[in-house]
């Protein structure tokens, strides 16, 4: 589960005294105009939203147009664990191979396209961890176990980041979004201290998670 608004304090260049990768050039090269003109052509927004859908068999819903994301807010509403409203329009879930996403995929009056991806490669983290028989009851149970499995998603996130963008957020703010899953101060920390040893090697051109994987795959294809 994410915000749908990662990049929402000021972006931070983590500079190095490093030579990127070979391939971490050429997609430099090759997105040279989107990071002139902080923009991404709809074409290829499309061409790199369906390659990652396709590779993991998932499949995109707006919360607001499906009935269970309804029930859901309504119930939450009503006992007051969180307006309806808000988590109709803020948040992102996965449901196994479902995405619910509460933005228009392609519209980007409110959420640039690049954020879009980001958002994606997060959420898409969450949908093999379905594969797991333990996985919900290890995530609603234990804060320590919930706060692990979003690290790998945040880290997908911050993969995205970097290549679609060449920055990264403020890692303390990502970390401390845990706050709203229920995550003690001890699993923030711990959350925070993973996110910065990430992107040490993110900074650096590295990837680890799949979904930062594919997505580099398809830039540079």
């Amino acid at each position: 589960m994410s915000r749908h608004i990662l990049l929402d304090g000021p972006i931070q260049c983590l500079g190095g005294q490093h030579s990127p990768p070979k391939e971490v050039i050429r997609i430099i090269n090759k997105y040279s105009k989107i990071k002139k003109d902080e923009t991404m052509t709809k074409k290829e927004f499309k061409r790199l939203w369906n390659g990652l859908l396709t590779h993991f068999n998932a499949r995109v819903i707006k919360k607001s147009d499906d009935e269970l994301m309804e029930a859901i807010a309504s119930f939450l509403d009503v006992l007051k664990i969180q307006n309806r409203e808000a988590f109709l329009n803020n948040w992102a879930i996965t449901l196994r191979h479902n995405i619910y996403l509460p933005f228009t995929v392609g519209d980007d009056s409110k959420i640039t396209l690049e954020e879009q991806l980001i958002v994606l490669c997060h959420e898409l983290t969450h949908v093999p961890q379905w594969d797991d028989p333990l996985f919900v009851l290890r995530y609603v149970s234990s804060t320590a176990h919930r706060a692990e499995e979003e690290t790998e998603a945040l880290i997908a996130g911050l993969e995205a980041c970097h290549l679609l963008i060449g920055a990264l957020p403020p890692l303390n703010e990502e970390a401390v979004k845990l706050k709203a899953y229920g995550c003690k101060k001890a699993d923030i920390k711990v959350v925070e201290k993973a996110l910065t040893m990430a992107s040490i090697k993110i900074e650096k051109g590295g990837v680890s998670t799949e979904a930062g994987k594919v997505l580099r795959k398809l830039m540079l294809s």
